[in-house]
């Protein structure tokens, strides 16, 4: 499970757990309500998390608060795009995270120029802004070589982090058997982009 429900000084202890067959239910301590702002963080896309967010949401809902999902990567944004005979992943983790209706869903990296369109009252937080603050303030980017961009999509915005920490960028290149997922071993690599 990738999910936590953030708990601080002025919301009730939340439960979120498993019943025997299964099922995800959610109780607080002493019956206290979620009313305010009630806040669960999703780190990943598995069925588990999508189920919890769900069940947390109706709960909230239910006695008045406003549910707020902090959901640094979009589940499903890789799957922007499809072909016949495969799903819209990303319509489809967009309706669920939509049915639960958030008050607010806040995300680091959309990965996609499609998944932020499909997210009803979405912020995006720039991925450049936390990385280069964190950069920053530590000092360890100037052990940094340069920065490396895994794929084409992280193009732009591994571009924006190199100009800002004054780095040199490289390209990783590979290619995917769509028909499995799995990236073909023999052609993927490596290259320096020089500055334009």
């Amino acid at each position: 499970m990738s999910f936590k429900i953030i708990n601080n000084h002025w919301t009730p202890k939340t439960n979120l757990f498993k019943m025997p067959g299964g099922e995800y239910h959610i109780n607080t301590e002493n019956n206290a309500p979620l009313c305010d702002d009630q806040y669960i963080m999703v780190m990943g896309g598995t069925s588990d998390d999508m189920m919890a967010l769900c069940i947390f949401a109706d709960a909230v809902h239910r006695d008045g608060g406003n549910p707020i999902l902090l959901l640094p990567y979009l589940p499903g944004a890789r799957q922007d795009r499809r072909q016949t005979g495969e799903a819209l992943s990303s319509k489809v983790y967009a309706d669920i995270i939509n049915g639960c209706n958030f008050s607010s869903v806040v995300c680091l990296d959309p990965h996609s120029d499609v998944m932020p369109a499909l997210i009803n009252n979405l912020t995006i937080v720039p991925l450049k802004q936390v990385i280069i603050l964190a950069l920053v303030e530590q000092q360890v980017y100037r052990d940094y070589t340069g920065i490396i961009i895994p794929d084409a999509g992280a193009a732009k915005r591994c571009f924006e982090v190199s100009q800002c920490l004054e780095l040199p960028t490289y390209q990783a290149y590979k290619h995917r058997d769509m028909s499995t997922g799995k990236l073909i071993a023999e052609r993927l690599g490596v290259r320096k982009l020089l500055p334009t």
